[in-house]
């Protein structure tokens, strides 16, 4: 018998050609599409290198079938002759991935459990299940509420489970008919779930009502209300224990289920690294064809911006997180919101701070020239908050009321039961002054965002203000009231999705009046109407967020709160040359402390106790000069979330008969410690 003829190639030694075929394998492309839509063509690859290879001779088909079938796809409906197959050839050992894809197909149905006789004979590192939410979820031991499926269109969900090693002793591999959890057949360390998108839903009234058809809102139910609402692993703390990663994708999903996905995370308590994407892949145009449809576009990104606050605010409290990956900043439109919601995690950017000299961070020295010509006369009159609220809005940065910053204005919980005419009354005084001062003008030149109870800026009381004189300002006509209160824009709310709408509503018209000013023809021309500053008052926001906890958490509506904050501070800095922005809290700050009342007397830094202890107030490093007892004005994390958005808060209380206004916190001025009578 002739010996057959080889060709060059394969008269190499096995090393070399070994050598050879490793350049011509990649990864498999399972696992650069895990976070694309799901679909059943998963595992296509463009390129054919290995498997053209193996059609060239019988010895080269022996030293590549290993590497061609280390990543393998099966069909759950075709098991048995997969099984077949691999135990012939001899290729379980070589596997390294595997997909299993279960489609939907009523004709033909898959044991859950498949994985119990596939991990007897395979020990992959990588196990992908593209299948329907109801399979994954028998996949994990989890019963998945399907009953507003209809509002989705999640035909198809990724679980891929990794691990850092394999075994490599296949015969011994455990047994796994007791097993009830595809997460418990290993000991996997990264867990990602691709769970499509929510986005159909948003044509449906009260979309945020419907639940998404998912294992992991199973698992963050039970997580957060500690009960047995749904079915799931009786040790999931353990398995959990066990991921060092994690990766969740969707698309647009809803701030309620994102809260529900973060509490699953939370009992992950060795998580290293977290990596979420929750808007659409580059060149995917799945919103453009969704807003065919009945939804308002804007839903969606408010969804959005929402659930990265509720992320920052869940990776800020896990200790063992060291690496957190966002996939939304592609999004070029969302991208300075993400940053600004994630800043408190990453903190400035994530660049490290330049060492500066400490003597630079104190005020210049006063020439002696001019200290010694006016000895006194800064602390006779510096110190007056009268002066300001006197002048009004002004571009001067060393004006309490100036444009560039949001204010705040807030009143003691417990000491004043008044309406909200109390701590309308200053803001409204702003306001009426500012509208003396402006120009006539076709452009609106204030905006007031409030609830319909709010009656501290009804446009009777506000027309009543402008023709009565106070506090040193003069009163106007009739007519010339009614002028100014034309250009004034109005717009009650009923709950914080109202407010946050009705904000953006006054940023699109912002930027089309900084447009049209930006296109004038005299830029230099003085005192005209487009010159005039603008002002924006929004009252309640602090009320309308409580609602938000009521049907929620505090944690949610310190989210909420945190976002529609960021967006007025983007707004004030953006058109900081003629925009100022007055917040006006309707709730109290600081506890309802009926020690309160039994110290009311002291005006130290301390209070004294029955016992003779003492305590310390100022935790907070934010107090005020005329209430040393009160141990902390925002003691909530509602209460932190507003103060944190502010940025020269104003408080407003009672002492001995008077009505006090102080500067109890400017971080971006030097009005810390004024403060002014403003009732007697």
């Amino acid at each position: 018998m002739s010996t057959p003829a080889y060709s060059h190639l394969e008269l190499l030694p096995n090393e070399l050609l070994d050598q050879i075929i490793s350049h011509l394998t990649t990864e498999p492309p399972s696992l650069g599409q895990l976070h694309h839509p799901p679909n059943l063509q998963l595992t296509q690859s463009p390129t054919n290198d290995l498997k053209h290879l193996s059609q060239c001779s019988q010895r080269l088909l022996e030293l590549v079938r290993p590497r061609l079938f280390s990543h393998v796809c099966l069909d759950l409906y075709d098991e048995a002759d997969f099984h077949s197959f691999m135990t012939n050839s001899n290729l379980a050992p070589y596997v390294n991935s595997l997909v299993a894809i279960a489609s939907d197909n009523s004709d033909r149905r898959v044991d859950p459990f498949w994985w119990r006789r596939v991990l007897r004979y395979l020990d992959p590192r990588h196990v992908i299940v593209v299948a329907p939410p109801v399979f994954i979820g028998k996949t994990l031991a989890t019963t998945i509420n399907d009953d507003h499926t209809w509002a989705f269109d999640m035909p198809l969900q990724i679980l891929a489970l990794g691990r850092e090693c394999m075994s490599r002793d296949s015969p011994r591999l455990p047994d796994l008919e007791t097993c009830t959890c595809l997460l418990a057949s290993r000991p996997w360390t990264s867990m990602t779930f691709n769970e499509s998108s929510s986005l159909k839903a948003y044509n449906h009234y009260e979309y945020f009502l419907t639940r998404v058809p998912s294992f992991l809102t199973a698992w963050g139910m039970n997580v957060r209300l500690g009960t047995h609402v749904a079915e799931r692993p009786n040790d999931l703390s353990i398995l959990l224990h066990g991921l060092t990663s994690f990766s969740y994708t969707a698309v647009f999903p809803f701030y309620n289920h994102s809260q529900l996905v973060l509490d699953a995370v939370s009992r992950m308590d060795q998580l290293r690294r977290l990596d979420v994407q929750l808007a659409p892949c580059r060149g995917n145009h799945i919103t453009e064809l969704e807003q065919r449809g009945s939804m308002d576009p804007n839903d969606p990104w408010m969804e959005l911006a929402t659930s990265y606050s509720l992320i920052a605010y869940t990776v800020s409290n896990m200790p063992s997180l060291k690496e957190f990956r966002c996939g939304d900043l592609h999004v070029e439109a969302m991208r300075q919101d993400i940053i600004a919601a994630l800043d408190d995690v990453i903190g400035d950017g994530g660049w490290p701070a330049f060492p500066i000299l400490a003597d630079s961070l104190l005020p210049p020295p006063i020439p002696m020239e001019k200290a010694a010509s006016s000895p006194g006369q800064a602390s006779k009159s510096d110190w007056s908050l009268k002066n300001d609220w006197v002048r009004g809005i002004q571009s001067s940065k060393e004006s309490i009321f100036r444009c560039g910053v949001v204010l705040g204005f807030s009143r003691l919980r417990m000491r004043s039961k008044e309406s909200n005419e109390y701590i309308g009354q200053v803001p409204r005084h702003i306001l009426t002054s500012h509208l003396r001062a402006v120009n006539p003008s076709s452009d609106p030149t204030a905006f007031i965002i409030h609830p319909g109870s709010f009656e501290a800026f009804a446009p009777r009381t506000l027309l009543n203000e402008l023709q009565a004189s106070s506090h040193d300002q003069p009163s106007l006509t009739r007519d010339e009231a009614i002028q100014r209160l034309d250009s004034v824009q109005l717009l009650p709310v009923h709950n914080f999705p109202n407010a946050a709408q009705a904000i953006g509503q006054v940023s699109d018209v912002l930027h089309k009046i900084q447009d049209k000013r930006e296109r004038r023809e005299e830029p230099t021309e003085p005192n005209t109407s487009s010159n005039n500053p603008i002002l924006l008052i929004v009252a309640g926001l602090d009320t309308l967020t409580e609602g938000v906890i009521r049907v929620s958490n505090p944690a949610r509506g310190a989210a909420v709160l945190t976002a529609t904050l960021r967006t007025l501070t983007r707004l004030s800095r953006v058109h900081a040359s003629y925009l100022s922005i007055i917040l006006v809290n309707t709730n109290g700050v600081g506890s309802i402390n009926s020690e309160w009342e039994k110290n009311k007397q002291s005006t130290g830094n301390t209070a004294s106790h029955g016992d003779g202890a003492t305590r310390q107030p100022l935790e907070d490093g934010i107090h005020s000069i005329f209430h040393s007892d009160i141990p902390s004005l925002f003691p909530t994390l509602l209460m932190k979330a507003l103060d944190q958005g502010i940025d020269t808060h104003l408080l407003i209380s009672d002492l001995r008969g008077a009505q006090i206004v102080e500067v109890i916190k400017d971080r971006v001025g030097t009005g810390l410690g004024k403060w002014g009578i403003w009732n007697e």
